[in-house]
């Protein structure tokens, strides 16, 4: 089987060997954004832009539970391989941590600057990797909630100071800019 979600807020269940759609689920208010089905493929959990995170029993074709905490748009999520933990990755950018089973929230990773676009467990089910729109990969330990490493690949002309640079036009200091260089004079003008 397979799973899809779309802008129209459902989520379709395929057949692939007979290339057709089983299930359509409906009960998001704007669109799906991310899915992912439990290992022992019984449930599916749905990530949408109207900041709920929902629970499908497969076999029973219904949403059974929803899940609500963050504040934006939800553009990640994961299953441990145990089944028993759901990670949320949000516009917000925060993870969240989920008891599949209380149906419960645990706590919160904090500590990305941006968008939280990709959420995955170690095969251990103790850490967890989270990739944001700020340009870094976090490990986290999930039961402590901390987190282990932050990993970054700097840009070629990070911390590269331009201020006062003469002979750059406004496109290559932009575009330099973009690349790491730091310009105090453009962050002055625009902090007043």
């Amino acid at each position: 089987y397979l799973a899809s979600c779309s802008e129209d807020a459902t989520i379709r269940i395929w057949d692939i060997n007979k290339h057709q759609c089983l299930q359509v689920f409906k009960g998001h208010q704007n669109w799906v954004t991310s899915l992912a089905f439990s290992p022992d493929g019984h449930l599916l959990v749905t990530g949408s832009a109207d900041t709920t995170i929902r629970l499908w029993d497969i076999q029973k074709h219904q949403c059974i539970h929803t899940f609500v905490g963050h504040s934006n748009w939800i553009w990640s999520i994961a299953f441990s391989p145990d089944g028993n933990w759901l990670a949320t990755g949000s516009g917000d950018a925060t993870i969240r941590l989920w008891d599949v089973n209380q149906r419960t929230y645990k706590h919160s990773l904090i500590g990305h600057k941006n968008w939280v676009l990709s959420v995955s467990f170690s095969s251990n089910g103790q850490t967890l990797a989270s990739g944001s729109n700020d340009g870094t990969v976090r490990l986290w330990n999930i039961n402590a909630g901390k987190c282990l490493k932050v990993l970054q690949v700097l840009r070629p002309y990070e911390g590269t100071n331009i201020t006062g640079v003469q002979g750059l036009t406004e496109a290559e200091r932009t575009s330099m800019i973009a690349l790491g260089a730091v310009d105090y004079s453009c962050e002055s003008l625009t902090n007043n």
